[in-house]
């Protein structure tokens, strides 16, 4: 019998596939590129080997390829019929990820872990910035995280990828120490690494040595591909501290070379946040800031409503752009119960920020803040609402 790399049985019988198969999870784990080509190959060696389906389309979900990711899973649950029990709840766990099901899946995901603790692919689904916690709207994602982050340590020991969520995890709840000790094992174990690189970047934001963060990139980055899907937002990081520092070139640099869309090969929620938020930022500066070719992306990809991390990216974006009615008609979709009392606050927000109502700004922003941690994403992604806010302060000072 095969089995992954964490010891649980796979229902194939070709090695071939089996050895594909655990390193396309590996480099899906760790956001290195080419995962889609490992599993293929598997499918290739074993066209019935459901795993390898489902796998490819958790891949290809990541990218946004939602039709291709609805078909390679259609196989995966006919194939998965005469496979071990962990193997069926695996496929439906992805499955129920896949069809947008999150509160149903994350339910679903804790009751698997309970039986099959080392099931990592699953497991994955509820880590990092967008992971299930990250998107639940709770105020307390960062704590409940770390939570079961911790108390599923004894499974894992010394697993690079473990480690990684681990230290990413006491860094967003803000145990720095732990953070940064469990992040640098984590690579020490496995450098080729993109989601412990990011974990430790975030350390460096986190504690505020955004320079030694800096020394950190600069021996790191150039072993990463950039295709791997989180290069462009690796160096959005890099982006904001050189725009902190004031070196607008280099930042501009950044943005032409390697976040622009037209350039960026990241999943589309990267590029989306990405450069909505560095450009958002630019423009808080009274720098000029290029939003079109953005704004024509945000249009082809999140065409209809969408998850409200991206919709508050799109907002800004549309703010960005002068684009103030569209984003009132985006607006309309909005709920208004918790959490969208936050979201909408937010959009509507950026509408005021661009239409120069600076104290609207403060009256929408200013109550809200206790709540920006139900926006989703990193706390580095969020501090742009606190950097809106300030900025809105200011101008509203200025004049009187």
């Amino acid at each position: 019998m095969e089995s992954d790399r964490y010891g649980l049985a796979l229902a194939t019988s070709s090695a071939k596939a089996a050895a594909a198969y655990r390193s396309g999870v590996d480099l899906l784990l760790s956001a290195c590129p080419g995962a889609d080509a490992h599993f293929e190959e598997a499918i290739g060696h074993d066209p019935g080997f459901a795993l390898a389906h489902a796998a490819l389309a958790r891949h290809l979900q990541i990218y946004g390829r939602i039709p291709e990711a609805k078909h390679a899973l259609a196989i995966a649950r006919q194939r998965v019929g005469g496979a071990s029990v962990r193997e069926r709840a695996h496929v439906h766990i992805l499955g129920l990820a896949i069809d947008g099901q999150a509160a149903k899946v994350l339910e679903t995901l804790l009751a698997h872990l309970e039986a099959h603790p080392r099931d990592a692919l699953a497991f994955s689904l509820a880590l990092g910035a967008f992971g299930l916690y990250g998107f639940s709207g709770r105020p307390d994602h960062d704590a409940a995280r770390l939570a079961l982050c911790r108390r599923m340590a004894r499974h894992y020991g010394e697993d690079w990828w473990f480690l990684t969520h681990l230290g990413w995890s006491h860094t967003e709840a803000g145990v720095l120490d732990a953070g940064r000790r469990i992040t640098e094992r984590a690579l020490a174990l496995r450098r080729e690494n993109a989601h412990g690189a990011h974990a430790y970047v975030h350390y460096f934001v986190e504690s505020g040595a955004a320079r030694d963060g800096e020394r950190f990139l600069e021996d790191w980055l150039p072993g990463y591909e950039p295709g791997g899907a989180l290069y462009g937002h690796i160096r959005w990081h890099q982006a904001l501290w050189r725009l902190k520092e004031g070196d607008t070139e280099t930042v501009a640099a950044i943005y032409r070379q390697v976040l622009r869309p037209s350039v960026n090969a990241s999943p589309p929620i990267n590029v989306i946040s990405d450069c909505a938020s560095l450009l958002w930022r630019i423009s808080l500066r009274n720098a000029v800031a290029e939003w079109r070719e953005l704004v024509d992306y945000g249009a082809r990809h999140f065409p209809g409503p969408t998850g409200h991390f991206i919709e508050w990216h799109l907002a800004m974006a549309a703010a960005g752009a002068g684009q103030l009615a569209a984003l009132e008609q985006r607006l309309g979709v909005l709920p208004e119960a918790p959490p969208g009392h936050v979201f909408r606050a937010a959009c509507s927000a950026f509408k005021a920020f661009a239409a120069g109502d600076y104290p609207a700004v403060m009256a929408l922003l200013e109550p809200m803040t206790q709540e920006f941690k139900r926006m989703g994403g990193s706390g580095a992604q969020r501090q742009v609402l606190f950097e809106t806010l300030e900025a809105a302060r200011a101008r509203a000072a200025a004049t009187g």
